[in-house]
């Protein structure tokens, strides 16, 4: 038997967050939606755990999570703690969401190449 090793120490973060803000259902036709994570402690009660303080934003949705790094990049300066959420349009969605979202995911990957 052989044993590989890999590193990912470099990417291990990155990989973490990723897959701690996605649906995990997403993937199939996933969307990408930036959100802002905001926090509301400060205008809380004393006996508040501060989880219910958070309150998440959905700020932009993307087809490719590449558009919404990129979102990330330009409009940083107006969020306070993004992040980019993978979500599912369903689980064995066959309505007319799909169809739709293939087409607008080809037009979307043409404005990509340009």
């Amino acid at each position: 038997m052989r044993t590989i090793s890999i590193d990912i120490s470099e990417r291990l973060e990155e990989l973490l967050t990723q897959f701690h803000h996605t649906d995990t259902l997403a993937t199939n036709r996933p969307i990408f939606i930036v959100r802002d994570r905001l926090d509301h402690c400060e205008e809380c009660d004393a006996d508040c755990d501060g989880e219910r303080c958070i309150e998440h934003i959905d700020k932009s949705f993307h087809f490719s999570l590449n558009e919404a790094r990129k979102y990330l990049e330009y409009q940083g300066h107006n969020l306070s703690d993004p992040y980019v959420f993978g979500h599912s349009p369903g689980y064995a969605n066959e309505g007319d969401f799909i169809p739709f979202y293939d087409l607008l995911k080809s037009i979307a990957e043409k404005l990509e190449r340009r």
